[in-house]
């Protein structure tokens, strides 16, 4: 069986990364069997420094010229004909295709030739539901939720199957009235490859600003306002006043990284905040760190919360669909209203003043990570495709 990904961002989604490096091969001749959809920015490679692209040498790659527009989101449009040209090949070679989400440009392609290719298997993962699910600001809403009932109905009626990763968001389906058939609808978690966090070597402190005895929050992902830059920065603000050993590490890059970092600078967090860009090494990262801080205002199953918990690290986060599915509030972490800067900020000085309850919270995410391992959700995966 043939299976393509289509990734509908510049960086390429963790969860397809992994299923690329579990069901791929590096030998060329297989290559095909797994196949990916990407764009990527006019003129340039696909950037090799984003650590879950490591993977995509085990897959057969179809890549397109795109360009962002100037949002504080990644909208990617595509720029040349390779687009269409592209896309008529993948439908032509696999059987499956499998597509995550559904307000890109890129998703509205795939659901157009999936009418002219009904015998090509379709599946759609939706890891979040924008305006329901979540709320993005009361512009950004009104926008999605007008898209999604002019269009919402005619979207999910094409694709074969539809993926969620919990309990949690199935009921937005109903919320935003998209009529999908309850037999289409498929739970299904992603899951984390727990072999590259295990006997990991400490990134070294000293070459990133930080001293042995400071207390380290991290986060990794892209620095947009929706993954809540702007209340670390006040929870780093607030422990600050008594305590200047905590740091705040954040690994990747967005539009709003300019933004984040002078703001960092006006509340006199310059020394505190740590800004690293994409990284190959977050096990190594996540190894020296002490904290996993992520009070998003919207996600699905987060693949930074896996990674910090196959790194034995408490979460604190946001309680939103579907953080609660990994992490167990007062078990492995601490979950609050994305807005309670108060909450998050009393959670991580109770692990700061007490390294017993730190150590069991990170055993816990250890132990409970276990339930999301790929090698015991691959099966289900493949009963996906082949069902």
């Amino acid at each position: 069986m043939k299976i393509c990904y289509v990734n509908p961002t510049i960086l390429v989604r963790r969860p397809i990364a992994e299923l690329i490096d579990r069901l791929g091969s590096e030998k060329s001749n297989k290559k095909e069997k797994i196949g990916i959809f990407i764009p990527k920015k006019p003129f340039r490679k696909i950037d090799k420094n984003w650590h879950a692209n490591k993977s995509l040498s085990k897959a057969k790659i179809y890549s397109y010229n795109a360009v962002n527009l100037p949002l504080r989101f990644e909208w990617p449009i595509p720029i040349s004909p390779r687009f269409w040209t592209q896309l008529y090949r993948i439908f032509k070679t696999y059987d499956v295709v499998h597509m995550w989400t559904y307000f890109y440009i890129n998703s509205w392609a795939v659901i157009l030739f999936k009418k002219f290719f009904p015998k090509v298997k379709l599946i759609m993962t939706c890891d979040t539901f924008p305006a329901y699910s979540f709320s993005a600001g009361k512009i950004t809403d009104f926008m999605f939720k007008t898209y999604t009932k002019l269009f919402g109905k005619m979207i999910f009626k094409i694709p074969d199957l539809i993926q969620v990763y919990g309990e949690s968001l199935v009921k937005y389906t109903k919320q935003a009235k998209l009529g999908i058939l309850k037999k289409k609808i498929k739970i299904l978690s992603t899951g984390i490859n727990l072999t590259k966090f295990k006997q990991i070597k400490k990134a070294d402190r000293k070459k990133l600003g930080l001293n042995q005895s400071d207390f380290v929050m991290v986060y990794a992902g892209l620095i947009v306002p929706r993954k809540g830059i702007k209340t670390m920065l006040r929870v780093l603000k607030n422990i600050n006043k008594n305590n200047k050993t905590v740091k705040l590490l954040l690994i990747g890059d967005g539009p709003a990284r300019a933004e984040y970092k002078e703001m960092a600078q006006e509340m006199g967090l310059s020394k505190q905040v740590k800004f690293t860009g994409w990284r190959k090494d977050i096990p190594s990262l996540f190894a020296m760190s002490d904290v996993l801080f992520l009070p998003s205002k919207g996600e699905g199953l987060p693949g930074i919360i896996m990674e910090g918990m196959a790194s034995g690290l408490p979460i604190v986060a946001s309680k939103i669909p579907c953080i609660p599915d990994l992490v167990l509030d007062g078990e492995n972490g601490f979950l609050f209203h994305p807005d309670d800067v108060k909450g998050f900020t009393e959670a991580i000085i109770k692990l700061i003043e007490d390294d017993r309850l730190r150590d069991e919270m990170g055993d816990k995410s250890l132990v409970r990570i276990e339930k999301f391992n790929w090698d015991r959700l691959i099966g289900k995966y493949d009963k996906l495709y082949s069902q």
